[in-house]
């Protein structure tokens, strides 16, 4: 619409100016109305000339001064039971971020059910209630997923859209535009009827997403299908694999994902964890990440769409001048401590809490610091 009103604009502009120099040539010459008209014909062309070019950087989805921002990155993990080994896979998890900056994180066959809190799933940088789909079996652990997000991201679960078993789906606006993020797990178990109900409800899904008039669809998760239509180099096309693929080609989506993502052997490599889209110059790179964990014979999945994800807010941190530190002090106050009277009667942890708030007195005491605001927003 807005292109409209700026045509109109700019034809309104050209007829005045013919007819004010029409007008003149009719009429005795004044230089200073020809001035005049000339030089409001010059801005009001420079304002048409800047409109159109705002118009077109918003059209194609650049900002004319962005600043600091960042690509949307996105990784999705199968990592067979997320709390197994007391919970080793999320300090796992928590270093792979520290390492990628994920501004969301898919887990795929979770093992989680409803009587594991969201207080036992937390992970340092993402939101301590991420999205979750258990799976409903209670026979014993298996399946389900859960989408952890950064909080600063604008993002909300569409699970009114949804109607299928261990699977998410999330809506993200960015730039004014909406992302829908599917994650979904397909038991390999499933029967050729279960397959064909899995399929039919996806393809629901899609056309609920459809009218939401989104700019970018990913459907993505462990579908557990084979087919060369998903990895060229795929050996064998199975009856799921025929079947999504299918629904992929008839949806007009593509899988971004070029390479095995999956080793149950040694000898064996596949491609079972997926990223469809409607949009696929959109990913700005796709791949796997290898996985850190030996015991997971499956690798992270990582796409970077190219959409600016916004800075977070300010935070407060306290710089250390350790340069500055006067160590002679530090070694006399902790000389002067009785270490054995203090630890007397306490617990491990008390001990070790105790023992923490000495050290950061002594520390505060012998080392000048100082509290500042960090902005990512600044220019570094």
């Amino acid at each position: 619409m807005y292109y409209i009103y700026i045509i109109l604009l700019h034809i309104f502009n050209d007829f005045l100016f013919f007819s004010c120099i029409v007008h003149l040539y009719t009429t005795k010459y004044d230089p200073r109305m020809c001035f005049s008209i000339i030089l409001c014909n010059i801005l009001l062309d420079k304002l048409i000339t800047s409109l159109i070019t705002r118009c077109l950087l918003l059209r194609s989805g650049i900002e004319s001064n962005p600043g600091p921002t960042r690509k949307l990155n996105y990784g999705f993990w199968n990592l067979d039971s997320l709390l197994t080994r007391d919970g080793h896979k999320l300090s796992v998890i928590e270093g792979l971020n520290s390492n990628h900056k994920f501004d969301l994180f898919g887990v795929v066959e979770t093992y989680l059910n409803k009587d594991i809190l969201d207080s036992k799933l937390k992970i340092q940088g993402f939101s301590p209630e991420p999205f979750r789909a258990d799976s409903p079996s209670t026979a014993r652990p298996q399946g389900g997923v859960c989408l952890y997000f950064n909080e600063n991201l604008p993002i909300k679960n569409r699970s009114d859209l949804i109607d299928l078993e261990e699977t998410i789906l999330a809506e993200i606006k960015l730039e004014g535009k909406k992302i829908f993020v599917l994650l979904s797990y397909r038991s390999p178990s499933q029967s050729s009827t279960s397959l064909d109900n899995y399929c039919d409800k996806i393809q629901k899904i899609l056309d609920k997403i459809n009218k939401e008039k989104p700019h970018l669809i990913v459907l993505s998760g462990d579908f557990n299908a084979r087919s060369p239509i998903f990895w060229e180099f795929e050996k064998c096309e199975t009856s799921p694999g025929k079947k999504l693929s299918n629904f992929m080609v008839l949806n007009a989506l593509d899988q971004v994902i070029n390479e095995p993502t999956h080793f149950p052997r040694d000898d064996v490599e596949t491609c079972i964890d997926l990223v469809m889209t409607n949009k696929p110059q959109f990913i700005v790179h796709s791949g796997v990440i290898p996985s850190p964990d030996p015991r997971c014979k499956h690798q992270i999945v990582n796409v970077l769409i190219n959409f600016s994800v916004p800075c977070p807010p300010p935070y407060k941190r306290t710089i250390w001048k350790y340069k500055a530190a006067d160590q002679e002090k530090i070694k006399q106050e902790f000389r002067n401590i009785n270490w054995s009277e203090l630890f007397m009667d306490k617990s491990a942890d008390d001990i070790v809490s105790v023992f923490n708030s000495k050290f950061l007195d002594i520390m505060k005491q012998h080392i000048p610091h100082n509290l500042v605001t960090i902005n990512e927003r600044d220019a570094p």
